[in-house]
């Protein structure tokens, strides 16, 4: 039987990433099925909501995670100076 454990964080969010796909592709099939039958499509937003979401996470997972290249926590974390800058706060 499978446990948890505090370092298993990474997997569960990988496993996440892979979940986030199953609306995407759930709606994709609904949205085929009612364009070839000429029908409207209610949740066309929800749709665009689902792959946006679906692909932006799946970017960002793989690059930072899986490529193992931290450049965007990096950046969001520790912007880089800006050239002439003070180093530290400055004293009023």
């Amino acid at each position: 039987m499978a446990s948890y454990h505090p370092n298993d964080t990474p997997q569960l969010v990988n496993a996440l990433k892979y979940c986030s796909a199953f609306p995407a592709l759930t709606l994709t099939i609904v949205e085929h099925d009612r364009h070839v039958h000429g029908q409207a499509f209610e949740s066309f937003w929800l749709w665009i909501y689902f792959s946006l979401f679906n692909s932006a996470f799946s970017f960002y997972w793989d690059i930072e995670q899986d490529w193992d290249m931290p450049w965007i926590a990096a950046a969001v974390v520790a912007p880089p100076a800006l050239p002439g800058a003070l180093p530290g706060p400055v004293p009023l």
